[in-house]
């Protein structure tokens, strides 16, 4: 059991060492664990989305036995882990899911750069100021960021474990991914965009969830 734990914690301090790396590469700011984990339990963000922070932050699934199958990915013949699964799997369409969030945040007129590990588990600590609604900005990024990530495990799991699954296609994933921002954002006129048509984001995207 002493082991065990001492594994858990050793991933436990990697990953909570790439998000203060990601925090500092970006935004010149160096969070405390504390921070971290205050940004992980974030009001603005879903449970289901703490819980799965919490997961990646903890993430120690393929050192269990039982899931060693499970945790190499065939297509790409490599060891799945939260990295790869995130963003560099071929098979999971998450190209697909980080392009959608990229287009939606180069509308609010921010630069983009696809999400590591550690942007990812500390998505709701970066503050945005270009626009007036600097807060608004904010926490559409926090929103993109998580439930993008979230929307993309989802996948990868349904494929994995039911093994009878049929690969998505990218335009099944695309409309699950409206699904998942129409039910986390409330609407924006500026983020409406021609390319969505009858699936088009509500109206105020990154103005927050209706109270």
């Amino acid at each position: 059991y002493k082991a065990i734990r001492e594994q858990q914690m050793k991933k436990y301090n990697a990953n909570i060492a790439k998000a203060q790396v990601s925090m500092r590469r970006l935004h010149k700011k160096n969070p405390t664990r504390d921070e971290i984990w205050k940004g992980i339990r974030h009001k603005d963000l879903s449970r289901e989305t703490w819980y799965f922070l919490t997961m990646l932050t903890h993430d120690d699934s393929i050192d269990k036995p039982e899931l060693w199958e499970q945790a190499r990915c065939r297509r790409c013949q490599t060891t799945e882990s939260s990295t790869h699964i995130l963003t560099e799997c071929q098979c999971n369409r998450q190209e697909v899911i980080w392009n959608l969030a990229k287009e939606i945040w180069e509308k609010k007129g921010y630069q983009w750069r696809k999400p590591d590990l550690g942007d990812i588990l500390t998505c709701a600590l970066p503050k945005f100021s270009k626009n007036k609604n600097g807060q608004g900005d904010s926490r559409l990024y926090q929103i993109l960021i998580s439930e993008s990530a979230r929307l993309v495990w989802l996948i990868r799991n349904n494929r994995v474990i039911n093994k009878r699954a049929q690969e998505m296609s990218a335009m099944e994933v695309k409309n699950q991914w409206i699904a998942v921002m129409d039910k986390q954002l409330t609407l924006d006129w500026d983020m409406m965009h021609p390319r969505f048509e009858k699936k088009a984001l509500p109206k105020n995207l990154g103005r927050g969830p209706p109270q």
